[in-house]
């Protein structure tokens, strides 16, 4: 065996071993359910070793101190971050850099335990082993073509494959190690959009009315179709259908099928003819803002820099699962965040909570507890094509039946006060519908969300006209683009 083929054989080792090591602690735990998604998942992690043998490939031409020392710190980092994944089951997201930057001493002790420890020392271990034991056997000749243009060959892929909107673009930055550098970039996006100040739209003289609390409540991939309050074949929303003074819009529509682009346009006046205003634009946040009234969003969502800006015009922001991300198939309950919200409604006699959830978002089994799984039989892959079509459909009815009693519980504490609770889910979902899965594709079951409000017998005393003005748009054909305009001339009084 010649030099160049000990090196590239050295390269293939290192690049399997940061892999593994690093990326592999994210496909631990990972749902799947034959030998059809065990092969997409086996594929997915060659694919993700490649990538890392081409970087080797580049590292170690560049010299043993310079691969070690990169190594050194892509194992330290996995090493750690992998360690938080399989025990905590932490996932690395944007959020954590303001975690981070508070933390305290004796946290950072408390967390810094001694399996923590040996991991990532093992892990750099093996790392630094992989690189300095390889370069014994062989001698790289830095004066042939031959070792140059294997580097730049390897070069160009490691280009490609982090190429952004690529195949592996997605599967590769929001892996372990390279997910630090990702959400770094999402962080500081963030924080710009929030600091850079959008001027107020209306000179608000008052609300409308005194001492109403108003509950804006955000859903996630929640198609109207499904909801047994708008006639579904299952009674997918028991409590919510008993309640008096609740009100259900079936044609909903929005023409935005997925989160980031959504939720501006639901929380500003922008729309279809002038979308430009979501960022651009204050939300209706600070409209009750403007008044001197409360405000406070609590999120069971990981903070998008679209629409970061409006959630920090609240007075009080409140971040729930911060350790979460969609590679992570952990728990991820709506229910972590009542008990913040009735801690926030109960101080609060008049004002703005919005409450944004992660809903029927996909992992569905993730996004409902186990004694809430009343639709049987429900999928065991996260493999769309190794799923059964009707069990698709049983898994996403739990996560609505779920969202009945989050909400009901909502509505709960708002039950003896003068109060609106408004619902709103982001987009819809496709079941099936032409062949399409999920969220984010142009089908109708996307595009029909599902949305409806809910009075207290108080709040209906005391504005009868709401009440009734709901009831007229119960079967009128609605667009989520509407929303701003509907909390702006009911609640707010403006110049």
């Amino acid at each position: 065996m010649n030099d160049t083929l000990k090196w590239l054989v050295h390269a293939i080792v290192c690049g399997v071993v940061v892999a593994l090591m690093c990326a592999g602690a994210d496909f631990v735990g990972m749902p799947v359910g034959g030998v059809k998604g065990l092969a997409v998942v086996v594929l997915q992690l060659v694919s993700i070793a490649l990538f890392w043998c081409c970087v080797m490939v580049a590292l170690l031409a560049a010299g043993k101190w310079v691969a070690g020392i990169v190594v050194g710190i892509l194992m330290t980092v996995g090493g750690a971050l992998g360690y938080f994944r399989c025990v905590w089951h932490y996932s690395f997201n944007a959020s954590m850099f303001d975690i981070l930057g508070a933390v305290s001493k004796g946290t950072t002790m408390a967390m810094t335990t001694w399996q923590l420890v040996v991991w990532t020392i093992f892990a750099v271990a093996v790392g630094e082993l992989a690189v300095w034991v390889g370069y014994r056997f062989y001698s790289l000749n830095y004066k042939t073509w031959k070792t140059w243009s294997i580097v730049a060959v390897a070069v160009v892929a490691v280009v490609l494959f982090l190429r952004p909107g690529g195949r592996m673009y997605g599967p590769l930055t929001h892996r372990i190690p390279l997910n630090v550098v990702y959400e770094y970039k999402e962080y500081r996006a963030g924080k710009y959009e929030v600091a850079n100040v959008r001027e107020r739209l209306d000179n608000v003289v008052a609300p409308t009315e005194d001492s109403v609390l108003v509950v804006f409540v955000i859903g996630e991939a929640t198609r109207a179709d499904n909801l047994g309050l708008n006639g579904y074949w299952r009674e997918t929303t028991p409590l919510l259908s008993r309640r008096e003074g609740l009100v259900s819009f079936e044609n909903m529509w929005t023409d935005i099928c997925y989160t980031n682009g959504s939720i501006p346009r639901i929380m500003t006046r922008a729309d279809g003819n002038n979308p430009d205003r979501a960022y651009s634009e204050r939300s209706f946040i600070d409209l009750f803002s403007q008044c001197g009234m409360q405000t406070a969003v609590i999120t069971n969502q990981n903070i998008e820099r679209q629409y970061s800006y409006f959630w920090n015009e609240a007075d009080t922001l409140i971040v729930v699962n911060k350790g979460r991300d969609v590679y992570n198939y952990c728990k991820w309950l709506d229910e972590d965040v009542i008990e913040p919200y009735r801690s926030v409604v109960a101080g609060m006699d008049e004002g703005l909570v919005v409450v944004h959830c992660i809903g029927s978002h996909w992992w569905y089994k993730a996004h409902y507890p186990d004694n809430m799984e009343h639709y049987k039989p429900v999928i065991h892959s996260r493999i769309v094509a190794e799923c059964d079509s009707m069990a698709m459909v049983n898994t996403y009815d739990n996560t609505i039946r779920y969202m009945d009693w989050v909400v009901n519980n909502m509505i709960v504490s708002l039950e003896n006060r003068k109060a609106i609770l408004i619902y709103v889910s982001d987009h819809g979902e496709a079941l099936g519908e032409e062949g399409k899965w999920l969220h984010a594709s142009d089908c109708i079951g996307g595009h029909r969300t599902a949305s409806f409000v809910w009075l207290s017998e108080k709040y209906r005393e005391a504005r009868p006209e709401v009440w009734l003005k709901f009831t007229e748009k119960r079967d009128e054909k609605i667009k989520t683009d509407e929303i701003y305009g509907w909390i702006k001339d009911m609640f707010i009084s403006s110049k």
